[in-house]
């Protein structure tokens, strides 16, 4: 489901054998996997909204000044306090903050590439949640999207739920075959 299904369909066909199988897997559009990370996207908007991120990068590029770096820290630390964490990813910034904080300004400096790699992390683990969610949205509005495999003259064999733990479905399969 990632990526430009007419053309996937496309190459699966030719590149199959007559008889030859194909199957692919999606996420379900409405699971506690994708609740998590809606929640997950509303806590990265609540640090860009802090503007968290922003003053780590800049911090980074040697735009902000340590003081104002702290204070932009010590505001998020603040601003988040009293809050539970609905995800890991929070919980590990509240943990990166209860560490920061506290640290002068040449302990920061010694961690500047923990910091940076830190940074790098949430930036990767945010644009990779932003295309998940993409993903599902784009399967909501076209939950038939899979039927372009049979338009391009692949055969639906099989389809089904994928169920996590067997309590939680997690997605759904379709098989197909290429007539002979």
């Amino acid at each position: 489901e990632y990526c430009d299904w007419q053309q996937a369909a496309v190459q699966v066909f030719r590149l199959l054998k007559p008889g030859g199988h194909f199957a692919c897997l999606s996420h379900a559009v409405s699971t506690d996997i994708i609740r998590y990370m809606e929640d997950e996207w509303r806590e990265y908007e609540i640090l860009r909204e802090l503007k968290f991120l922003s003053a780590i990068d800049r911090y980074l590029r040697d735009d902000l000044a340590f003081p104002h770096f702290k204070k932009a820290m010590k505001n998020t630390q603040v601003a988040l306090s009293g809050k539970s964490p609905k995800s890991r990813f929070m919980g590990a910034i509240l943990n990166m903050l209860a560490s920061v904080v506290p640290m002068d300004e040449a302990t920061v400096a010694q961690n500047r590439t923990r910091l940076d790699q830190f940074q790098r992390d949430i930036n990767f683990g945010r644009e990779r949640l932003k295309d998940l969610l993409r993903v599902n949205r784009t399967i909501q509005s076209d939950p038939g999207w899979y039927r372009v495999f049979e338009q391009h003259g692949l055969e639906l064999v099989d389809e089904g739920d994928i169920m996590y733990r067997g309590v939680h479905n997690s997605g759904r399969y379709h098989c197909f075959v290429k007539p002979a």
